[in-house]
């Protein structure tokens, strides 16, 4: 029996890619969009586990870009362009009437706090952010520490992300993974597990 659904934030609840911020800046700044992504991977293990903060990470954009600091605003970005999947969340916050909800994020501080301007944290049942306990999906632990802070089996939970490798991540423990690619599949989804909202 299903006890805990989990669901992705970014481009699963709020709509928004990083890539469109990389192409932003690389029409305004003419430099190959590919050379900004590359720049930023370098960092993001760090700055997702919260190892650095979001001001040396600008900083360091900044040199190697040869953008000026004050130029690099991606959260302003983000709350400009950022949507939030409004059905989907009406839909999370009927299945609390019979299900634990809760929202297991790879995120950094600053787009955390940018985020919850347009997420209701009190629709869910609880927020778990890789920036607040040092671990990122896909790696296996921090699934663990999902199913024992909520006291669930594997089989118990499922478990809503974008991006396949974190859904493989998820399924390796006996998660029911479920890769999101719009709404009306996921409902379908939904229902072949008989989870009622």
């Amino acid at each position: 029996m299903i006890k805990l659904i989990i669901f992705d934030l970014g481009g699963v609840l709020v709509l928004y890619d990083d890539k469109d911020y990389y192409s932003y800046l690389s029409k305004r700044y003419a430099i190959p969009e590919k050379k900004i992504s590359n720049v930023a991977s370098k960092y993001n293990a760090a700055l997702y586990k919260g190892k650095i903060k979001n001001n040396k990470f600008l900083k360091s954009m900044s040199k190697e870009l040869g953008i000026q600091r004050s130029k690099l605003n991606p959260e302003k970005y983000f709350l400009k362009k950022a949507r939030l999947n409004k059905e989907l969340l009406k839909f999370a916050e009927r299945l609390r009437t019979n299900y634990k909800v809760v929202i297991l994020t790879n995120i950094y501080f600053s787009r955390y706090n940018s985020a919850m301007k347009i997420l209701k944290k009190e629709s869910f049942d609880g927020i778990i952010a890789s920036c607040f306990i040092g671990m990122m999906k896909p790696n296996k632990n921090i699934y663990r520490y999902v199913l024992k802070k909520y006291k669930v089996e594997p089989k118990e939970a499922i478990f809503v992300d974008n991006l396949s490798g974190n859904v493989s991540g998820a399924r390796s423990l006996g998660i029911n993974g479920i890769l999101f690619s719009g709404n009306d599949l996921l409902f379908k989804k939904f229902s072949n597990f008989k989870i009622k909202a």
